[in-house]
C-alpha cells in the first residue's frame, strides 16, 4: 500500500509477504491501516514509512484493525530505527508502537503482579521489598528475593573511603529512580556519594561502585542506603 489513508481488504498474508504501510505527520491520524474484511492470518514483513515527522517513544498506530490471528515475522522501518518499534496483537488487529520505558505498573503487568498489588509500596511477594525497589533493582516481584547490595571499601589517591555495590536494573522505569544516601549515624542524610564504577549491562542489570564523598578517617562511620525517588529534573547521584 501506499499513500496515507489507504485502507485495504485482506484475509491472508503469506509468510514472504510484505504490508507496507506510510505513517505520515501532515494531519493527525494520517497513516495507512490495512481493514480484515473477515479474518485473517499475518505474517511476512510489515514495512513501514515514515515522512514529514520524527516519530516519539509511546506513539502508536492502528496497522491492523479487524479479527486477526498469527504475528508479523519482522519489523522495517524507513527514517527509524526498527528496534525501538514493536508490534501489539489483540483481537482488534495490530498496532505499530514506539517503544518507551515503562511506568512501575506496565513493569509490574509484564510479570504477573495482579492489578490490585501494584503500588509503589505495596510487596505482593511479602519479601519485605516494595515493588519500587523490585523494580529498580531489577528483582522478581512475585518471588522473594533481596537487592544485590555489597558494602566495603575504596582507595582513592592514597585515602581509605566507605564504598558500596549495587546491581541495580539496566532499564529506566519511568518517573521513579533509585537514590543513594549516605550518612555518619543513621540519623542525618546529607553525606556526598561519589560514583567510581560503572560496569556494562549484562543480563539486563548494571553493577556500579559509590564511595562515601569523605575519607573514612574524617567519619565515624559511613551507612548506605538506597531509596524510591520520583523523577526530578536535575536529579542528585541518580544510579
Amino acid at each position: 500500500m501506499t499513500g496515507p489513508g489507504h485502507a485495504a481488504a485482506i484475509r491472508f498474508l503469506k509468510s514472504d509477504h510484505v504490508t507496507a504501510v506510510d505513517i505520515g505527520g501532515v494531519a493527525t491520524g494520517e497513516f495507512d491501516s490495512v481493514t480484515v474484511s473477515d479474518s485473517a492470518l499475518l505474517g511476512g514483513a510489515l514495512r513501514v514509512r515514515f515522512s514529514g515527522f520524527a516519530p516519539q517513544p509511546g506513539q502508536s498506530w492502528r496497522s491492523v484493525s479487524g479479527p486477526a490471528t498469527g504475528e508479523f515475522t519482522s519489523i522495517e522501518v524507513t527514517g527509524a530505527d526498527p528496534a525501538e518499534f514493536e508490534v501489539r496483537y489483540d483481537a482488534g488487529g495490530a498496532t505499530l508502537r514506539m517503544k518507551s520505558d515503562p511506568t512501575l505498573a506496565e513493569w509490574l503487568a509484564d510479570r504477573g503482579v495482579p492489578a490490585d498489588q501494584r503500588g509503589n509500596d505495596d510487596d505482593p511477594d511479602h519479601d519485605g521489598v516494595e515493588n519500587c525497589l523490585e523494580a529498580l533493582f531489577a528483582l522478581d516481584p512475585m518471588s522473594p528475593d533481596r537487592p544485590d547490595i555489597v558494602p566495603g571499601t575504596a582507595w582513592v589517591d592514597g585515602k581509605r573511603y566507605g564504598a558500596v555495590t549495587l546491581t541495580t536494573n539496566a532499564q529506566t522505569i519511568a518517573g521513579i529512580r533509585l537514590l543513594l544516601q549516605a550518612s555518619a549515624d543513621l540519623q542525618t542524610w546529607d553525606l556526598g556519594t561519589v560514583l567510581i564504577s560503572d560496569q556494562p549491562p549484562i543480563n539486563g542489570t548494571i553493577r556500579r561502585t559509590y564511595r562515601c564523598e569523605t575519607p573514612a578517617d574524617e567519619l565515624p562511620a559511613c551507612f548506605f542506603r538506597a531509596r524510591c525517588a520520583e523523577v526530578i529534573d536535575r536529579p542528585v547521584n541518580p544510579l
